[in-house]
Order: structure tokens, then sequence, then C-alpha cells
């Protein structure tokens, strides 16, 4: 994982390389605080070698961290005419909230690229790369996590002490699949958290897949009768530490109308989480609405997947999770109507075998600030970057850094058709 100010300064060294001010610096630098003020920032590397006050003429500087007391992340200034001592000191216009401090770290872009424009370049190559990507439908909303947005879309049962998702990269064992996991630490038996409330009928049977794993005391898993208020047929109680499959069929209840699945705590002090996808889908054919990046099911959807059962837990139903390869299912039909609310829809079912996933090509999600993730490969985003930075600018050497990126994306399998036809014909991936 890299953050977008990582993506950037990749960027921006590749520049840097090529400005006659900059070459031989590598971003981010760092400022000596002595003499520094809201006007006036200092490093001593900026002096070394032959320099004159005109070196550095309207480069924009970027705050990249921020020690106590020194200005903020992201604000910027740029350097004045003849702004440049020739030693350490930069003086700077409009003025920094308050003097850079001490260790912290800036960069100096090259002449003519700001943070904006280079923020715009690395978003236009991550929408307009599709890479390698799971979905499983599901009736539950939020099914994958990728709302954000826990205490609606996952409302608590009782009151746990926490309910919130996590992202850490480094305790991976808190996430075994998508982008986030959900964790719960319960302080009483009962406590929990459930999915909002889907319809489903008499006539169906449903089977129900999750993963969780109980980090202290244990979880129980459970297909809930919305109508009725009580849980349907049988449940699932996890105490293991390793990531455990769920899977439950089960058949609808008389009378029952809504169901929710519910992840609650069987002990005081349960501390367990939740991982990407949630999937409830039913054994007779039913359509599912499609997320909105599926615009384009015949070069998108790759395959299809029965997910089975892997090898037995501790616990009757429950499963060392995708402990067995996944099966090729019959490739599902897609409903599309632009007028619909959802315009696109596709019909599957799932049986024995499992429920059904897709194999699909997804584009990267753009990073909206500078602390955002992506997994994205940063030698394929600077080079295709920089490579379309170039080329708007006529530069020729725009070609050298766009084949760099090709092979880097077919090593990879990222989508090249789709970026090709985003940004012209003469660009190879």
């Amino acid at each position: 994982m890299a953050t977008r100010l990582v993506y950037k300064q990749d960027i921006i060294n590749i520049f840097a390389a090529r400005d006659e001010a900059l070459a031989g610096l590598v971003m981010p630098l760092t400022f000596t605080a002595t003499g520094a003020s809201e006007l006036q920032a200092r490093d001593k590397t900026l002096g070394r070698g032959t320099t004159n006050p005109n070196r550095y003429d309207s480069l924009v500087l970027e705050i990249t961290s921020k020690p106590s007391g020194g200005p903020s992340i992201g604000e910027t200034a740029g350097v004045d005419d003849a702004g440049f001592d020739n030693t350490d000191a930069l003086t700077i216009s409009p003025g920094l909230s308050t003097a850079p401090k001490d260790a912290g770290t800036y960069n100096l872009y090259p002449k003519g690229l700001t943070p904006e424009l280079v923020t715009e370049g690395l978003n236009r190559v991550l929408r307009n790369t599709d890479v390698p990507h799971i979905w499983a439908p599901s009736l539950v909303n939020d099914s994958d996590f990728e709302n954000n947005a826990q205490s609606t879309d996952w409302p608590v049962v009782g009151t746990p002490t926490t309910n919130d998702f996590t992202t850490t990269a480094s305790v991976p064992s808190n996430l075994f699949l998508g982008e986030r996991s959900l964790r719960v630490l319960a302080d009483e038996a009962g406590e929990g958290v459930e999915s909002l409330s889907f319809h489903v009928t008499e006539t169906e049977q449903v089977i129900l897949v999750t993963f969780v794993r109980a980090d202290v005391d244990s979880v129980i898993v459970s297909l809930r009768n919305q109508t009725a208020g009580s849980d349907v047929d049988r449940t699932v109680t996890v105490d293991e530490e390793l990531f455990t499959e769920v899977r439950l069929l089960l058949a609808v209840e008389d009378n029952m109308e809504e169901a929710r699945v519910r992840f609650i705590s069987s002990a005081n002090n349960s501390d367990f989480y939740i991982s990407p996808p949630v999937i409830v889908q039913t054994t007779s054919y039913r359509t599912y609405p499609c997320p909105s990046w599926l615009v384009d099911p015949k070069n998108q959807v790759l395959e299809a997947w029965y997910l089975p059962a892997g090898v037995s837990s501790e616990a009757n139903d429950s499963y060392v999770a995708l402990s067995q390869a996944a099966r090729t299912a019959p490739m599902p039909s897609f409903l599309r109507s632009d007028r619909w609310l959802t315009p696109l829809r596709v019909e599957l079912r799932a049986d024995s075998r499992g429920p059904v996933v897709l194999a699909c090509m997804r584009s990267l999600a753009e990073l909206t600030s500078d602390s955002a993730t992506s997994s994205a490969d940063r030698q394929y985003i600077a080079h295709k970057a920089v490579a379309n930075i170039m080329r708007d600018r006529g530069d020729e050497e725009w070609r050298r850094w766009a084949m760099s990126a090709a092979g880097r994306a077919s090593a990879l399998g990222y989508g090249e058709k789709t970026i090709m036809w985003a940004e012209g014909p003469m660009v190879s991936v």
C-alpha cells in the first residue's frame, strides 16, 4: 500500500531529474529551522554547489509533514523571483501559517508542475486503469463494506464499545478480503452489529457465507427473521483467531418477509472482526443490482465461480476460509435498461456448490487526500502519469514512459484497452 503523497513524490522525482534547479535532489526535502519564518523556508541542501538567486524562482513548495507547531500538511507557497540567498533560505509567498520546523519535510515541484496538476495526473491514471477484482452479488446492503459508513449500513445491537472499520496494514490478520474489516469490541454478551433488512419469501432457500475471526472469546453468526424478531433455525459460534468461513443453508420460515445478518458477542469482553464480503444469495434465480462501477459486463466480467465450502472447522457450518479451490460456474445473464433507476442487474442462483462470485475488471479508486492509500503498483502509476503529462505538453519523451508503463501493466494484469480507449489511440496502455 502507498499513500497519495508517495505516488506524487514518485512522479515529482522523475521530473526533478530533468529540471536544472532540482537535478540531484530527491523529494521529500527536509527543513532546517534556524532563522525560518512564515515567509522564509530554510534548507542547507539547496545551496550545495554554485547557485544564483534565481535558481528556484516560481517553484511551488508543498508541506508534507507537520512537526509540532509547524505549518499544516498540504500548505503551499511559491518561491519569489530572486528568492534564494545562495546558501539555504528561500523567500516564499504567500506566507505559510507558521514558520517551518526543524526536520519537517516538503516537496519542491519542478518548473511547470503544481500539486494540483500532479494530483489530477495521478487520479487520471487511477480512474482509467482496470485491475482484477472479485465481486460477490448479495442481498445484503453494503456487503463489501465499501460505503465505509458502519453506523448507517451496519447498525449496532446493544452498546458495543467499538464498532469501527479498520484498514491497518500493519496487522493483516485483521482483514481477510476486501478494503476494510469491521471490528466489534463488546463488553457484554448479546452486543454486536447487524446488516440492514432485506426482503425474502417463504418459497426460497438462502445461503449465507461470511468470514469472521474472534480475537477474544467468540462471536455468534445468524440469519435473523426480522419479521418475527428471532434467529432462523440454527446459528454458528466461532471462537477461532484464524479467519473462519461461516456457511448456512437455510429455508425461509413461514410468514418471514424480512431478514438481517447478525454478528453477536457470546460473552463479556468479546473482540471480533468481520471481513467482507457478507454474501446472501438464494438457491432460486434472482436478479441482483450491479454496482455503479460495473458498466460493461461483456468486457468487465471475465469468469464466474462457485465458492465451495472449505475444510471443516471445529463447529458445525464453519470452515477454514477459502481452503478449497473455486469451481467454474455458468456465466450469468445481465439485464440492462439505461432508463431504470438501477440500469444493470445480474441474474444468477446459488446451489449446493456454493454462492456465485464474479471475477471482474474494475477501475482503481481515486485518492482524495494525501493520506489515502492504494495498492496500485508505484512504478506503473508514476510512469503512466509522467507519460500523460509529457504527452499533453508535446514532449516526445512521453512514448518512452508510456512503453515502460505498458510493460508493467501487462505483467500485473492491468486493463490496457480501457486505458487506451480513455486516453486516445496513440497510447499503448
